[in-house]
């Protein structure tokens, strides 16, 4: 091959053309969204259940598929979920306790020391007068917040707040008042003696927690609060 003739070969010209580029078309095909069914009202509803006594679901969507349009989804649902939707219960924000009932919840825990000790869990039960029967815990401890105060672990260790074991309590030391000596030996023995406090027993007290930081240093090492 003569290679000065192979060099000395003049090129064709590039031949350009103002043609449009050529579109892109994508490897995988784009599927058509399919239009939504229509939501089934409570007639559609009895007109499905009625259709399910003598047919099977699939049977039915065949048959009303292209008068009505409902979906096998909408049939199964319709035969599962009753006629009327339920309304839904617990919803909403709970009710909270008004400011009158606040002020009183106030008076009452600082008239008496051993108020200091009552769970938010019992009070309504504990005290039927503060008309809190309908509140539960969480609108207790925000009205209590909202006054500043608070359950904090009491500095010594007590007995349980809760009412039944408190009169239990009550009524076990009303029955030793009858003991004979015999019997009282016996007690001072006994597992019930030695079970007060312990490592892991703590108590709970209500104090206050927001405000003068010299307020809730005094409230916190009051007796009742100990």
């Amino acid at each position: 091959m003569d290679i000065s003739r192979l060099l000395n070969t003049p090129t064709r010209p590039r031949i350009t053309t103002n043609l449009p580029p050529v579109p892109l078309i994508p490897r995988t095909p784009t599927r058509k969204r399919q239009p939504r069914a229509t939501e089934t009202t409570r007639t559609n509803r009895i007109r499905i259940k009625t259709a399910l006594d003598w047919a099977s679901p699939r049977t039915v969507r065949k048959k009303y598929k292209d008068e009505y349009g409902y979906t096998l989804q909408q049939i199964l649902d319709a035969r599962r979920q009753p006629l009327t939707p339920r309304k839904k219960g617990n919803v909403g924000r709970k009710p909270t306790i008004p400011a009158e009932k606040v002020a009183k919840l106030k008076e009452w825990l600082l008239s008496n020391p051993a108020h200091r000790h009552v769970s938010f869990y019992h009070l309504p039960t504990y005290a039927p007068d503060l008309g809190l029967q309908e509140y539960g815990f969480e609108a207790i401890r925000t009205a209590f917040k909202s006054i500043g105060y608070g359950r904090r672990v009491a500095k010594r260790k007590g007995f349980s707040d809760d009412p039944d074991v408190m009169r239990q309590r009550v009524e076990f030391a009303r029955e030793g008042l009858t003991w004979t000596r015999e019997r009282l030996f016996l007690q001072c023995f006994s597992d019930e003696v030695w079970a007060y406090g312990g490592a892991f027993t703590q108590s709970y007290v209500t104090v206050l927690i927001d405000g003068d930081p010299e307020a809730i240093l005094k409230d916190r090492y009051l007796l009742e609060c100990l």
